[in-house]
């Protein structure tokens, strides 16, 4: 994990890591794209947090505009799904997922990613 992860970052890391290790995608091959995709939902949450409580649009000297949180909302969900496609965490990319776990257990969720 790197150094500097905190937060939803760190919860995001361990929960991946978690979900991926036993599924045998557990590989250095895969840790930068897991660092963007930690790093993007901890973008995500703080974004949406802001949103929440500023609303999707705000006044501001020259009339109302959009929240620039918003923008950022999406452009964080966006690249959040594209790592995920790249990761084979999608219904429609666990196809191309070759790694095969050593055992799957009575894990359910391990049955998702394999």
């Amino acid at each position: 994990m790197p150094a500097d992860f905190q937060g939803v970052a760190r919860e995001e890391w361990e929960s991946m890591r978690d979900l991926m290790k036993p599924a045998g995608m557990w590989s250095a091959t895969y840790q930068a794209t897991i660092s963007m995709y930690c790093e993007a939902t901890a973008r995500y949450h703080e974004a949406q947090l802001k949103v929440a409580e500023l609303g999707l649009a705000i006044e501001t000297e020259n009339g109302v505009k959009r929240n620039p949180f918003a923008v950022e909302l999406h452009k964080a969900k966006e690249q959040r799904m594209k790592l995920l496609v790249e990761l084979g965490m999608t219904p429609s990319s666990r196809n191309r997922v070759s790694a095969k776990p050593e055992d799957k257990g009575d894990d359910p969720l391990l049955g998702l990613v394999v």
